[in-house]
């Protein structure tokens, strides 16, 4: 398992979290690509892929194409590619529309689930949940709120100063986000409910078990 307590020394010497979004845009934990790649560890494998023996190599560190042995691994390197390149002709990868705060009103309409939202006005007839003066007013707000922020200029601004300010405090976050457990001090639970088979491992490991909230 990784990452793990065996490395939560402070040194976040672990791969960064990558899926950060905001307005469905990316945002990274530097403003350097080069970097970005080096923290999420990423290796661009280009147009004719890389090549592991994941019984061996498990981790994927050792390319077979970059080894001395790159003849011997020719042939099931092309059998591979050929396969992966004529699986990907069918990927369906459909447009899925833009961003849009009707989808928003709708849901504050509905008593906070979401529902149709395109050229379907009055397509719920009821019953609707019933809302206090207390939850009209929030709902109000929140309704102002997401109408402003719908605005590009402001998406643009919002966007553009979390890429600037996050690489500041990003990495100092995700330390934060491993907790160990001792087990010593949890005695109801062993590595076994965490599926984990102290028989079959090779070395011996302290008993701790690394969780994000």
């Amino acid at each position: 398992f990784y990452p793990n307590c065996t490395n939560n020394d402070g040194t976040y010497n672990k791969p960064f979290f990558k899926d950060i979004k905001l307005f469905d845009r990316e945002i990274n934990a530097s403003t350097n690509q080069s970097k970005v790649d080096e923290m999420i560890w990423m290796e661009d494998c280009g147009s004719t892929g890389c090549l592991f023996d994941i019984l061996a190599d498990p981790n994927e560190h050792n390319d077979l194409l970059k080894g001395e042995d790159v003849d011997s691994f020719k042939g099931v390197h092309e059998e591979m590619l050929a396969l992966l390149t004529n699986l990907n002709k069918n990927v369906f990868r459909p447009f899925r529309g833009e961003l849009s705060v009707d989808a928003c009103r709708a849901s504050i309409n509905n008593g906070g689930y979401y529902g149709p939202f395109v050229d379907v006005h009055e397509y719920y007839t009821g019953p609707f949940p019933k809302e206090n003066f207390e939850k009209k007013i929030k709902n109000a707000a929140l309704l102002q709120i997401l109408e402003a922020i719908s605005c590009d200029t402001v998406q643009n601004t919002i966007v553009s100063t979390a890429r600037e300010s996050f690489p500041f405090f990003a990495l100092e976050m995700m330390k934060n986000m491993d907790k160990c457990i001792d087990l010593a001090f949890h005695p109801n639970f062993t590595p076994a409910d965490f599926g984990i088979n102290m028989d079959t491992l090779e070395q011996p490991v302290n008993q701790h078990i690394s969780v994000v909230d």
